[in-house]
């Protein structure tokens, strides 16, 4: 998902690959998502939404997949601005963790049982968020900045 003032991406369902009866043991590890298929599944699909456009600036965590070289080299060929040096430990400054936490708030009040309803869920939370609290979520990003600062470090709400 990518958010902004007045943008809200939609939101993309990164699923575990099947496991089949001929996996071997290393097949069998948790899903991690990898440069390409960050590329491929995620980047690609909000890329014209940035490219060229000065207004837009680009935030990702440090996530080794989000900071691989070849991810930043599709960014430059696709003039996404970046913002860069981010700390990678920030959740309290960072606009998205705010809503990955109302998302899941969503989605758990409608209890989803498997994962075919996990995903309707997902998606039907997704569609529910209403883009004046995406908006606030992003603006309150500047102040809890200056509050940082203001406070040498110690984040606090703003």
């Amino acid at each position: 998902m990518v958010i902004g003032v007045g943008y809200k991406s939609r939101l993309v369902l990164l699923k575990k690959p099947k496991k089949r009866r001929d996996m071997d043991d290393d097949d069998k590890k948790p899903f991690r998502q990898n440069a390409r298929s960050y590329i491929d599944k995620c980047l690609s699909k909000v890329a014209a939404d940035f490219s060229g456009n000065s207004q837009r600036v680009f935030q990702q965590d440090g996530a080794t997949c989000h900071t691989a070289n070849s991810v930043l080299a599709y960014m430059e060929r696709k003039n996404i601005q970046l913002l860069l040096n981010w700390p990678p430990y920030s959740p309290d400054l960072n606009p998205i963790e705010q809503l990955w936490a109302e998302l899941d708030r969503r989605i758990s009040n409608m209890h989803p049982q498997n994962d075919e309803q996990l995903e309707a869920a997902a998606l039907s939370a997704w569609a529910s968020i209403p883009q004046d609290m995406i908006d606030n979520f992003v603006l309150s990003f500047e102040t809890k900045c200056k509050n940082c600062v203001k406070n040498k470090g110690k984040c606090t709400g703003g």
